[in-house]
Parts: C-alpha cells; structure tokens; sequence
C-alpha cells in the first residue's frame, strides 16, 4: 500500500495563544493581547532546503525568498485578524467586515513587547519531578525577565522561576506537558511575542464565544484567512470592582455589567472555560450562583460562599449570561486572603510593630 492524497488540508496556526481568553463587549477599541511563534523551526528548515537546492540564486531572489518565508510564518504588522462565528477562508487580502452578532471587522495587529508571564504555574510538574531529570537551572534570577532573557540567551523555548530562592530553570518545548498550578512560581515562553488586536466589538454578542481569525501577510494576497482554532470570550461586564475576598459565607462580589439580568449567574473558579464539572470543587471553584440588583444602573452583586476556595490564590470571576449562554471568563481576578486583621495605624518612627492576623 502507498500513500496517497486525502485531499483534505491542515492549517498550521501562527497563534501560540492569548494573555486572557477573554475581550471585552461594547467597545469602539476593545483590546486583545494575542502571542505569535516568533521563530518556528519549519521556517528556518524550509529557506535552508531552497536555499541549497536553488540552481540560481541573487541577492534580489535570496531577499525575496526570505522575506516571503517570514510572512507566511510569523505574525507583523501586516498580519489581519478578526472574531467571529467562523473565518471565511475565502479572503485573501486580509479585510473582512463586520457582520451584526456574527463578526467584527478585521484589523491589522500591533506589536507587544511586554513579556508572557504565566503567574503560579510551574512547568516542573508535580513536586518539581521534571527539575530531578537533569534539567538546566540557575541560581540569583530576582526577576522573571531576567530568567526569560537567561532561557533565550541560552536557546531554550520555556522558562520557570521560583521566587523564594530566584532558581531559574531552563526548558525545552516539552514543557507545557508538565504546567501545573503552584503558588510562589511563575513561567512563560522565551519565543512567543506579544502583539495587540484592537477591533470594535459592538457587532459581537457579549456573553458569547467567537473564533479567533488571522491572515499573516494582511492585504497582500500569499496567504488567506483562517481559522486559530482559538475561541474568545464577549465578556459583558465593564468593571469587577471587589478584588478581594475571605474564605468565608456571602462574600460579596459588585460589578457593572450593562447586560446582566437576575438570570445571570457567578462563580469563581480556576477556569472558566467548561473544563471543570458544574458546581463545588474544594480549592477549585464555588458554587454558581445568581447575580442581584444593587439599586444603581447597571450595577449587580452576586454574594459568594468561598469557604472551600484555597486561601493566599487567585480565582477568576466566571460569568454566564443566562440558561442558555456559555460560561465565560470575564477578563477579571479575585484575591482569597489569608490575612483578617492588622493593625490600622503606625507612628512615623523606627521599630513600630504591626500585628497581623
């Protein structure tokens, strides 16, 4: 038997992932912070192949080739994108426009050099088994960009850091099979850059997941829309203004949300995604419950009952529109703290004590 053509296409996504899942609805200019491979390995093994192989190559057909390898590989300033209920694959000069409550116009991405950090994750596995297996590490990293600058110095693609002894361990791209979440860590990748997509999501409805779209070289026509394989959130609420809570009954949540009705429901959770069974889970999530007017436009609250959530941990405020909208994550975190009591006021002076509970 041989191989043979099936006919049927893969699409290889640019798109390493987002910095929230998550933009909000409502918005002449919402904002959604999007990671592009920067350096795929296929690109650099293709110009290498043409290269040798080539019978005639001039620096005009050397430049050409190079710069059309980047712009089917990486993400710039060319490069398209846009949210909707699925990607019309047939554009191939990057614009597509805004379809009420299907999609939002296309608009070319801006870069983001700010740095990927994934708080209290740790790519070591658990009880750090990963960092017994000869993984590279260092020692004196106070700060994550410089153990992600060390990574990439050294040719790495991930990077963890723990921040009671500034340990600094390098990894390769197996690591993401082994995140898990632990507190007093943080990772990232040394490769993905950041960039921002900045569409009007007034045609979006908010509540509601829409597919991520990208065309790599925008306007000019080598590569057409596809599909990230990515989905994002409309979130409808505008402002959580409650960042911390107790581990406790009726913790009170207030938030603005212009859409929100008394069908709308709450939880805090580790994600928001659908991923975890509905209801309780002891250090996880709390249980759903409904949102309740707070006597001012636009304004809710919904009251919590954190008593099985983990103290000293963030949870993100997971919001579902109604019984037939998906759970979604509302861009917004909440604080579980540890601490009931310190001490109000001190003097301006040395060696003053402070009492904490």
């Amino acid at each position: 038997r041989y191989y043979g053509d099936s006919r049927l296409k893969v699409y290889i996504s640019p798109v390493a992932g987002l910095r929230l899942p998550v933009i909000h609805g409502d918005s002449a200019a919402a904002v959604l912070n999007v990671a592009c491979f920067a350096r795929p390995q296929e690109a650099f093994g293709w110009w290498e192949e043409n290269e040798t192989e080539a019978l005639e190559v001039t620096p005009l057909v050397e430049n050409f080739t190079k710069n059309y390898v980047n712009q089917l590989h990486w993400c710039s300033e060319l490069t398209t994108a846009y949210l909707a209920s699925s990607c019309d694959t047939s554009v191939s000069d990057g614009y597509v426009a805004a379809v009420s409550g299907q999609g939002a116009a296309s608009q070319t991405l801006t870069g983001d050099t700010r740095l990927v950090v994934w708080q209290d994750i740790s790519l070591l596995g658990d009880n750090d088994r990963l960092s017994l297996t000869g993984v590279a590490y260092d020692l004196g990293y106070r700060y994550d960009a410089a153990c992600a600058n060390a990574a990439l110095q050294r040719g790495y693609v991930y990077w963890t850091r723990r921040a009671a002894d500034n340990t600094c361990w390098f990894l390769t791209d197996h690591a993401p099979a082994y995140a898990v979440d632990n507190i007093g860590y943080s990772s990232g990748p040394v490769s993905p850059q950041m960039w921002l997509l900045t569409l009007d999501t007034r045609p979006l409805l908010q509540g509601e997941y829409y597919v991520l779209c990208i065309d790599l070289d925008g306007y000019q026509t080598v590569s057409s829309m596809a599909e990230s394989l990515l989905s994002v959130y409309v979130s409808p609420v505008q402002d959580v203004s409650t960042t911390t809570v107790w581990k406790g009954l009726d913790q009170n949540i207030s938030l603005e949300c212009s859409n929100c009705t008394t069908s709308t429901k709450l939880t805090l959770s580790l994600k928001c995604d659908g991923s975890l069974v509905v209801g309780e889970i002891v250090g996880q999530q709390s249980l759903v419950v409904n949102l309740q007017e707070a006597g001012e436009n636009n304004m809710w609250f919904a009251l919590v009952d954190a008593k099985t959530l983990a103290e000293g941990k963030h949870y993100r405020v997971c919001l579902e529109m109604d019984e037939t909208a998906p759970m979604g994550d509302t861009g917004f975190r909440i604080y579980v703290s540890p601490v009931y009591y310190v001490t109000p006021s001190v003097g301006n002076q040395q060696f003053q004590e402070i009492e904490i509970a």
